[in-house]
């Protein structure tokens, strides 16, 4: 058995890779009508049993609110926030990949 700290870790990186990672890529929009709800329903069972008031209460205020959607299950919302984040993803990567830079600090 673990002790609290290395149960909490384990948790949030497991939380981080399998739900909250389906927002900022395109994976969960690719998804059926179907499929999006078997997503949602097994991600609703994750936070239930595993993200206790005490971790949510350590998350940060995004985390917080994609928990939230995920919790009340408004798979529109959730499909809405995916795509703001997929839009916001690609003109990052699309500004990164023209070498676009972000200005210096003077030194």
């Amino acid at each position: 058995m673990c002790d609290s700290d290395t149960c909490d870790r384990i948790i949030n990186e497991v939380y981080s890779r399998k739900v909250l990672s389906s927002f900022t890529d395109s994976r969960l929009l690719r998804y059926s009508m179907s499929r999006r709800i078997q997503w949602l329903e097994s991600q609703r069972k994750f936070v239930e049993r595993f993200i206790t008031p005490e971790r949510y209460g350590k998350m940060n205020s995004i985390t917080q609110a994609r928990t939230d959607l995920v919790r009340n299950g408004n798979l529109d919302e959730i499909v809405k926030y995916a795509r703001v984040e997929q839009a916001d993803f690609s003109i990052t990567s699309a500004s990164s990949k023209r070498g676009c830079r972000t200005p210096r600090e003077p030194q």
